[in-house]
């Protein structure tokens, strides 16, 4: 009933005509994010320290498309995050 709010982010994407949306070129901050879903393995994603990114903040991770690497994944779980994964067979 609440609705959500949608923040695009993408480096190498300026907007997202079908969706008439813009796309921000940098990480906002964390704490404005109940959940992070991840959905293209671009370079920038796979190396982005997300522990570092996050701090203190606890977030649901949602790696659509295996995008995070293994140990990332096992360093989000150690720091308390919620990592939920499509297509790893856990």
């Amino acid at each position: 009933s609440e609705g959500a709010t949608v923040q695009l982010y993408d480096p190498l994407v300026e907007s997202w005509t079908e969706m008439g949306r813009s796309v921000a070129r940098d990480l906002e901050d964390p704490r404005l994010f109940d959940a992070v879903v991840l959905a293209v393995p671009h370079p920038e994603y796979t190396a982005l320290d997300y522990v570092g990114w996050l701090h203190e903040h606890r977030t649901l991770i949602l790696d659509a498309n295996r995008v995070l690497p293994e140990a990332q994944r096992r360093d989000l779980l150690a720091a308390g995050h919620t990592v939920v994964s499509i297509g790893r067979g856990d």
